[in-house]
C-alpha cells in the first residue's frame, strides 16, 4: 500500500508539472501567435483603409489602432521570449522577426505615402512590398504555432506513457501484495493445522486403545507445539 501510494503521488506530481509547463510553455505561446496573427491582418486592414479616406481624423483613428496593434504584437512577443524556447523555436522566432522588420519597414513607407494622399502610388508599393512580407510574416507565426502545438502533443504522450507506467506500477504492486499474502496465509496455516493434526491423530490412537510410543515431535516451541510435544510424551508413558 506504501509502494502504490508513493508511486501513485509521484507520477500525480510529475503530472501537474507537466501540464503547468505544457499551459505556461506550450498553450498560451499559441494563444498569443494566434492573437498576432490577427493583429497582422488588422493593420493591414487599416493600412488599406488608409488609402482609401482623405479625412485627417479618420486618418488619425487609424493609425493610433495601428499603433496599438503594434504595442499589443510586441508585448506578445516579449512574453514568447520570457519562456523556455527549444532552439527550433528560436530559430522559427527570428525568422518571424527578420521578416517583421522588412513588413514594417515596407508598411511604414505606404502609410507616409497614403497620409500624403498619394493614394495610387501607395497601393502600387502595398501590392508589389507589404502584401508578400506580411504573407511571410503570418506563416511565420503560423510555423512557430504549429511547432508549439506539435511540442504540447509530444508532452501529453510523455504524460499518457508515465500515466501507463504508473498504472502498471501499482498493478504490479497490488498482484505482488496478493501473492505474499497468500503465501502467508498459506504457511501460516500449515504451521497452525499441523500440530492439530498431530493432536488429534493422537487422540484418535487413544480412543482406539493404541497407547505404543511413538517418536514424534514438532519444531514449534510456542503452546501449541508444547502441547502437541505433552500428548506424544503422555503416550509414550501410557
Amino acid at each position: 500500500l506504501c509502494i502504490t501510494g508513493y508511486t501513485g503521488r509521484y507520477y500525480l506530481q510529475e503530472a501537474n508539472v507537466n501540464m503547468n509547463t505544457m499551459y505556461t510553455e506550450r498553450l498560451i505561446p499559441v494563444k498569443l501567435l494566434n492573437e498576432n496573427r490577427s493583429y497582422i491582418n488588422r493593420v493591414n486592414a487599416a493600412t488599406l483603409e488608409l488609402m482609401l479616406t482623405t479625412d485627417n481624423k479618420k486618418n488619425q483613428e487609424l493609425i493610433q489602432m495601428i499603433d496599438s496593434r503594434v504595442t499589443m504584437f510586441n508585448n506578445n512577443i516579449a512574453e514568447i521570449e520570457k519562456h523556455y524556447i527549444d532552439p527550433q523555436g528560436k530559430e522559427l522566432l527570428n525568422a518571424t522577426k527578420a521578416s517583421l522588420v522588412k513588413y514594417r519597414e515596407a508598411r511604414g513607407r505606404v502609410i507616409a505615402l497614403a497620409l500624403e494622399n498619394k493614394n495610387a502610388e501607395a497601393y502600387s508599393l502595398y501590392v508589389t512590398n507589404v502584401d508578400a512580407v506580411a504573407n511571410e510574416v503570418t506563416d511565420n507565426l503560423r510555423k512557430l504555432s504549429d511547432h508549439y502545438a506539435k511540442l504540447s502533443e509530444k508532452m501529453n504522450v510523455e504524460n499518457q506513457a508515465a500515466f501507463d507506467k504508473a498504472t502498471k506500477i501499482n498493478i504490479s504492486t497490488i498482484v505482488l501484495s496478493l501473492l505474499i499474502l497468500l503465501g502467508s496465509g498459506f504457511y501460516i496455516t500449515r504451521i497452525i493445522t499441523k500440530p492439530l493434526n498431530l493432536m488429534v491423530s493422537i487422540c484418535n490412537e487413544f480412543a482406539s486403545g493404541d497407547f505404543r510410543e511413538k517418536t514424534r515431535r514438532l519444531l514449534r516451541k510456542d503452546e501449541i507445539g508444547q502441547l502437541a510435544d505433552a500428548l506424544s510424551d503422555m503416550q509414550g508413558s501410557l
